[in-house]
């Protein structure tokens, strides 16, 4: 490159110029030489003239060497010396996100907004930041605003579906990942984004096109392999999922998600110990991706449980969540009195609905029937339970009313607009039966419907509920040794999984106030898989239905399961998964607090 050889040349006869020592610098990182760039922007940064952009490069070499604590510093000196150029504070936000110091990120991309106004990768910088404070409405905002800046941007599209997934708008994250593809039609990650969005929306058939298309492309990578193992396991082609996930670990030895998937794919045994070894040295090695950390560590705990290791496979879900919290929250700790307040205000909000006045304005129809619960109750074994009906048919989770249910309020207040709730309800029921055409009912096991329960009864007064009900310790246990696709800021640590508890208990509490026992049923998962017989027939004649023989067999079923249980509910039922908290009884910690827990049956 010219610069480089007229620094070069200046630098011959005056070594310590300090122009010419920042010049090269700049020439060999625009060059992706940066392990060179370093030794003369740091000679550079002495000159008092030149320090600023001899930080500010340096930090974009240590960036790209992946030093980012280097990186961070470096930034930090950069903005030291000038503390309102936009470049430093964009560079030091990028530098923020990386050591997941994520209030710090958001605070130097608003403050390099001021002079880069209309930048649309400050914009993604601040949407990243959100996101990963768990702010995700705000992060939808922010992606909005890259994406209008910079429409024809396939990264700003890709973090706005994601930020969309998040909110549960799963609709809308497909919409993204067609823009996506629609912009790089060539490639393999457009076309994985595409089966991952089309997965979330129970699409199974078209995420199998993608997967394939991505598959042509080539070449072969453990990315794909991967993707494509959770897909036939969430089929119930289990043969075929395990021969998926054995090729991407042939691919890459250390893939942490087709790991996991053969240790969630069956049941792990003495014969298996070479698969566990396998586990233990991939985590002992020194250049493991920290991306690939959380998954071994879930899988390996995974494995230890299966044979006995109690405390050892504890040990494993402790790193598994400290390294998953980290990567999605950073330094933003989870706020138990901000979810605590909002809790308090839906309760008082939702308590105000249930009006004879507004009983009036929903509609009668009574297609579907809710399944609610804390996550890892036992929702998805009802659903399977009730699909094999020919009569009644599964759409999996769908997140509808936490998307939809600000329509029905009128901008800035709590007033419902006349005729929403009824329009909501025909909406819903419209997205159900493109769900499962012709069939009488149809089940949305939506674990956060609990939420909102007074509301979906105003909408629907007909429809039946059902409240799925496990034993507390166990409940948690099963969140915290599961890793989970949804950005839960409560779900990895032991104390916010008990407030997160209590408070869903409380939530349901004041529910059946509001709600006629008639139209409610409380199931306990224990008593489900002890007598599946005796409770499943309770569940399908609550549900207005004549008894079917194949409700007894919900592992034969062929619906694609989205959910971490994917595995469990393939097999006949089994009650292993009850009392489980005795194993782990001396190293419970926080969820020991939950043992007389009275809520509970």
């Amino acid at each position: 490159m010219e610069t480089e050889r007229l620094a070069n040349q200046v630098l011959a006869i005056a070594p310590d110029n300090a122009d010419a020592l920042l010049l090269l610098g700049v020439a060999r990182t625009k060059m992706g030489r940066f392990e060179e760039a370093q030794e003369p922007l740091e000679k550079a940064s002495q000159d008092s003239s030149n320090a600023f952009y001899a930080y500010y490069w340096l930090s974009i070499s240590l960036r790209k060497l992946g030093l980012p604590e280097a990186a961070m510093f470096s930034a930090e000196a950069a903005v030291a010396i000038n503390r309102d150029d936009p470049m430093g504070l964009e560079q030091l936000g990028y530098c923020y996100l990386e050591v997941h110091r994520f209030r710090d990120a958001e605070a130097s991309f608003r403050a390099a907004m001021i002079g880069f106004p209309k930048r649309a990768q400050i914009y993604g910088g601040l949407g990243l930041a959100l996101r990963g404070q768990g702010r995700s409405n705000d992060a939808v905002n922010a992606f909005r605003s890259a994406v209008e800046i910079q429409p024809q941007s396939a990264l700003a599209q890709t973090h706005l579906g994601q930020a969309l997934a998040d909110e549960g708008d799963l609709q809308g994250a497909l919409v993204c990942a067609r823009r996506v593809l629609k912009l790089r039609p060539d490639s393999v990650d457009a076309h994985l984004g595409m089966v991952t969005a089309h997965l979330a929306v129970d699409d199974p058939t078209e995420a199998l096109k993608h997967l394939e298309a991505a598959k042509r492309m080539g070449p072969p990578s453990a990315k794909i392999y991967a993707v494509s193992g959770h897909l036939f396991l969430a089929l119930g082609q289990l043969e075929k999922s395990r021969q998926e996930f054995e090729e991407a670990l042939r691919l890459d030895p250390v893939n942490g998600e087709a790991t996991l998937g053969i240790a969630q794919n069956r049941r792990v045994t003495d014969l298996d110990l070479p698969f566990v070894h396998s586990i233990e040295l991939a985590l002992s090695r020194a250049d493991l991706p920290i991306g690939e950390n959380g998954s071994l560590h879930y899988a390996l705990g995974k494995s230890y449980e299966d044979l006995g290791r109690y405390e050892d496979a504890m040990a494993q879900f402790d790193q598994a969540n400290r390294i998953t919290r980290q990567l999605r929250f950073g330094d933003t700790p989870f706020d138990g009195e901000r979810y605590i307040a909002e809790n308090d205000i839906a309760i008082e909000v939702m308590s105000g609905l249930v009006t004879a006045q507004n009983r009036s304005e929903g509609s009668p129809k009574d297609l579907p029937i809710i399944v609610v619960g804390m996550i890892r109750s036992g929702t998805t074994l009802t659903e399977q339970i009730l699909s094999r009906h020919p009569d009644v048919g599964g759409a999996g989770e769908q997140s509808f009313w936490q998307v939809k249910l600000r329509e029905a309020f009128a901008p800035e207040s709590l007033e419902l607009i006349s005729g929403e709730i009824s329009r909501l309800a025909d909406e819903y029921c419209a997205l159900l039966q493109r769900i499962a055409p012709g069939k009488r009912h149809v089940v949305d096991k939506m674990p956060a419907n609990y939420l909102v329960l007074p509301f979906i009864h105003l909408a629907m007064p007909n429809v039946r509920i059902i409240h799925m009900n496990r034993h507390p310790i166990d409940t948690c246990i099963s969140i915290y040794s599961t890793p989970n696709s949804s950005r839960l800021d409560w779900s990895n640590e032991r104390e916010s999984i008990v407030l997160a508890y209590q408070e869903y208990r409380r939530m349901m509490r004041a529910w059946r106030n509001l709600i006629p026992s008639e139209l409610l049923l409380d199931v306990r998962y224990e008593d489900l898989v002890s007598n599946p017989e005796r409770v499943s027939r309770e569940i399908v004649e609550f549900c207005g239905l004549e008894w079917n023989d194949a409700c007894l067999r919900p592992e034969e079923g062929d619906r694609y399961v989205a959910t971490p249980s994917r595995w469990q509910v393939r097999q006949p039922i089994y009650t292993s998964s009850t009392e489980r908290w005795k194993r782990y009884e001396p190293w419970l910690g926080a969820f020991a607090g939950l043992m007389d827990d009275s809520s509970f049956g």
